[in-house]
């Protein structure tokens, strides 16, 4: 199972101060920012992760919510195996002549890091969110 973790950091610093700055204020967006930060990365995990015949990998993609993070889980069981690849296969080993057999070995497979390209795609656009909410927030 693969695995990304979204928390914010200073995220909640942040709105203690923005109460501490303003008189009687409600600060209610960290949660609204983690949600749409979550479903911002899972749908770029989704359209990322490659395409097999029948996209069990990309369907497996979800978000679990905890109280200050959200985790964005590829839930297949080969998702991690097709994220960082797989090493060769040693070969058989035969106890009778005491050696292992070269010959049906798998060769492994290349990694797809489709984690790497769904995170360094949407980075930025959730620095945006937060900038945007931000922002919206002081212009109250």
């Amino acid at each position: 199972m693969s695995f990304l973790d979204i928390k914010i950091l200073g995220l909640d610093e942040l709105t203690a101060d923005i109460k501490r700055l303003r008189d009687g204020s409600s600060v209610r967006w960290p949660k609204e920012i983690l949600d749409q930060s979550g479903e911002m990365m899972a749908d770029a995990v989704r359209s990322e992760a490659p395409r097999g015949a029948t996209g069990q990998l990309a369907n497996s993609v979800s978000v679990d919510e905890s109280s200050n993070t959200r985790r964005v889980t590829v839930n297949s069981p080969y998702g991690r195996m097709v994220n960082d690849g797989t090493g060769p296969s040693p070969g058989r080993y035969v106890r009778a002549i005491g050696k292992r057999i070269k010959t049906g070995i798998h060769p492994g497979t290349r990694a797809n890091p489709f984690f790497d390209r769904a995170i360094s795609m949407v980075s930025s656009r959730i620095y945006g969110l937060v900038h945007r909410k931000v922002y919206e927030y002081l212009l109250e």
